[in-house]
């Protein structure tokens, strides 16, 4: 059983990733079919952030009350929604709509994988396979820029993108008969007496927010300010997400806990060092800042071993923090690409990540 839960997560995660950074692809796209400035635009995906903390929260108290496999039939729903319903999505408050049940849709999946892995794997061998579980989400991410640029070139709509999420639907569907029927257990739904420090919440939520932003925006600063066609930024960013998935990988391969640290630290300088290389002088190195690959996993795992019969509590909490510095990202950089053009506001994920790594040297993250 606990393979079926590691499974089912591991597919969970690659619809999410999908979804996730398909998005960043449709921008240039849906600012220039539907007449919007970067700055409406990016409602798309702010909304679509605001969705996944009600969602993160809904499903706190969701999964504290009904079995993972409805919550998994539910996702499946979501997810051929954002499909079937793309074709509505017309001006700028129709697009935000969408991207609410988009941005909704990937946070259920991405916090429900975090969750059955978590659940079927012990705790000395977590952080390896949370780094296994978001190899998947580099790989379900290195085909959705390219997908998405061939699709829109095929189709001419900015919405074709969505449509393979129907499949997805379909195999979500029935990789909920793997789970167990019951329900949680009684740690979950008791109630929460421990959870994460404010150093590693804050630790999470610049790091993702640097994360998203590297990977969201990436695509609308080569085609912007460097000349890149999309095919070509697309490339790119799928060179990103494939950096990101081997790191993670061979973390998954070989990784001693006492390394944990170490690891957090030296992805996030390498991933900074080829990010600041890419924007001054050679702009596909950008994909180098997927060296930050392990850096997610790695803390997550370390979270949930502070109060491991609260994981899930645990892992829902930090997730909703991460969501909610995203969408005030989204909008930040979205406001400062109006006013000062996208390859200056990219410099915003710098910032994030220098956070994130003050963070990791001087916080107090070895026990959460």
């Amino acid at each position: 059983m606990r393979g079926k839960l590691v499974g089912a997560g591991l597919f969970l995660l690659v619809v999410a990733a999908y979804l996730d950074n398909v998005r960043g692809t449709l921008l240039p796209a849906v600012a220039q079919s539907l007449g919007l400035t970067y700055r409406m635009a990016s409602g798309f995906l702010a909304a679509g952030n605001v969705a996944a903390v009600l969602a993160t929260l809904g499903l706190f108290v969701l999964s504290r009350r009904v079995s993972d496999r409805r919550v998994v039939v539910l996702i499946s729903v979501l997810v051929a929604l954002c499909a079937g319903l793309s074709g509505l999505a017309t001006g700028a408050t129709s697009l935000m709509a969408l991207g609410a049940l988009v941005g909704g849709t990937i946070a259920l999946c991405g916090a429900m994988s975090n969750i059955l892995v978590i659940h079927g794997t012990d705790p000395t061998r977590r952080a390896r396979f949370l780094c296994a579980l978001h190899t998947m989400y580099g790989l379900g991410s290195l085909a959705a820029p390219l997908a998405a640029a061939a699709l829109i070139g095929h189709y001419g709509r900015w919405q074709a993108p969505l449509w393979p999420a129907i499949a997805s639907a379909l195999v979500l569907a029935m990789a909920a008969a793997w789970l167990p029927p019951g329900g949680p257990s009684a740690s979950d739904r008791g109630p929460v007496r421990g959870g994460a420090t404010p150093a590693v919440l804050v630790t999470f939520a610049f790091y993702v927010a640097a994360e998203t932003m590297i990977s969201a925006w990436m695509v609308t600063d080569l085609v912007g300010s460097r000349g890149f066609s999309l095919p070509e930024a697309a490339r790119v960013l799928s060179a990103f997400f494939f950096v990101m998935g081997a790191t993670r990988a061979l973390c998954f391969l070989s990784l001693p806990e006492a390394r944990e640290r170490a690891v957090m630290a030296g992805s996030l300088i390498a991933g900074l060092t080829c990010f600041t290389v890419g924007q001054l002088a050679w702009p596909p190195l950008l994909a180098g800042a997927g060296l930050v690959g392990p850096f997610f996993p790695i803390l997550l795992a370390r979270a949930s071993r502070a109060h491991p019969e609260q994981s899930r509590a645990i892992t829902l909490q930090i997730l909703t923090v991460a969501q909610l510095s995203v969408g005030v990202a989204h909008l930040g950089v979205g406001a400062l690409t109006d006013a000062f053009g996208i390859s200056a506001a990219y410099w915003a994920a710098a910032g994030f990540m220098l956070i994130a790594l003050g963070m990791t040297f001087f916080g107090r993250l070895s026990r959460p």
